[in-house]
């Protein structure tokens, strides 16, 4: 299973405009030295996710929905706690749910990540990047336009790894 973060292509733009400062070594009165002024376009976009089937995840769901079973049989049995079941049982329905979105190809609104594009006056040209902000960690991946972020799911671990930058050329 792979989770895929991406734009939703619908940008609020910023546009910030520096007025030009005086030139002081300019001792000429009533003149005027006109510069073009400074500027930064931000294009920002809340960002989508989905979840991706890949090989060998109707294996992963089978086995933890055989974990499952058994740990709600072995509760019943007074072999393990309660609290053991939950989190045996809370790992499966976390994927059974990742596995029906993905089925269903249902992308939803990813709340704490943000795609932003930014151009300024020093014609370098655009770029790009996400900003995660979860009200704990806030800091940005530097991305080429349009790319998207990818997590993969480890099923030994039941989460996903960290994020990396993919590219849409392939």
């Amino acid at each position: 299973m792979k989770q895929i973060i991406y734009s939703t292509g619908v940008f609020e733009t910023e546009l910030t405009i520096t007025p030009p400062a005086e030139d002081p070594s300019y001792n000429a009165p009533y003149r005027a030295i006109i510069r073009q002024p400074q500027y930064e376009l931000r294009k920002t976009s809340n960002c989508l996710t989905k979840f991706i089937i890949e090989k060998g995840d109707d294996a992963v769901l089978h086995d933890l929905t055989i974990k499952s079973d058994k740990a709600i049989k072995d509760l019943k049995d007074g072999l393990i706690l309660l609290d053991e079941c939950k989190t045996i049982c809370d790992k499966e329905q976390r994927f059974r749910r990742m596995y029906r979105a993905a089925q269903n190809n249902h992308s939803d609104v990813c709340e704490n990540i943000q795609y932003i594009e930014i151009a300024d006056e020093t014609s370098q040209g655009c770029h790009a990047l996400y900003r995660f902000f979860d009200g704990v960690i806030d800091g940005t991946i530097p991305c080429k336009i349009g790319e998207v972020l990818e997590q993969k799911y480890n099923p030994t671990h039941c989460q996903f790894s960290p994020i990396k930058i993919v590219s849409n050329n392939g």
